[in-house]
């Protein structure tokens, strides 16, 4: 199966329900632990069409999490 292409189109974030995005933080906080849960409810209302860091703050961050390992 690592041969396997997959072809697609992510979504625009504004366009996934609320509870797409609670169900996909809850699994990537659960990779190496125990998911941390949330909800429908805690994820409405919060901005989604702009991330609140700069691009170069995101690589950064990106880095910083593939050096701990914490992000596949």
């Amino acid at each position: 199966m690592d041969d396997e292409q997959i072809l697609g189109i992510m979504p625009a974030f504004e366009l996934c329900p609320t509870r797409t995005w609670a169900a996909v933080l809850t699994y990537i906080t659960g990779l190496d632990h125990a998911p941390v849960p949330f909800t429908a409810e805690e994820i409405q209302g919060r901005p989604r069409d702009q991330p609140r860091q700069s691009p170069t703050d995101i690589a950064a961050q990106r880095t910083r999490l593939n050096a701990a390992k914490i992000i596949p």
